[in-house]
């Protein structure tokens, strides 16, 4: 990530205040199965899409995710990478109870993407439950 994107996050913090901010990577267990059942069908950098998220725990509704989001792809500091949007506050196509607005950046085809959560503090609450109790089970 270049600086003046990282002072994008650090200004949108600010500006909406009562942000949390923490990421996680990804277990290398979890890497590992994802590689092997995934590889023969995706590129690599596809499957390992989320080795490192950034999560911000928001204290409002979803109605500003999207803004954000938005806000985001407009900082982001790279013309030929790539910036997507993944906008799950409604659940996923096999829905398993988590929500969340996702956004992933890749800086060239040499580089992982780096996935960018956005959760309010319910969705955080529910997200790690599940996690712990039924993804990982």
């Amino acid at each position: 990530m270049t600086l003046e994107y990282i002072q994008k996050l650090v200004d949108i913090m600010d500006e909406y205040g009562g942000i949390d901010f923490t990421f996680r990577y990804k277990d290398p267990v979890s890497m590992m199965a994802k590689m092997k059942h995934q590889t023969i069908s995706k590129p690599l950098n596809k499957v390992l899409n989320d080795a490192l998220g950034l999560r911000f725990i928001l204290n409002f509704d979803t109605s500003s995710f999207q803004r954000i989001a938005l806000e985001l792809e407009g900082a982001y500091p790279i013309k030929d990478g790539i910036y997507r949007v993944v906008d799950q506050t409604t659940g996923k196509m096999n829905d398993d109870g988590y929500k969340g607005i996702h956004s992933y950046s890749k800086f060239d085809n040499n580089t992982f993407p780096i996935e960018i959560q956005l959760w309010t503090r319910v969705q955080a609450l529910l997200n790690v439950y599940l996690h712990d109790n039924i993804y990982k089970t």
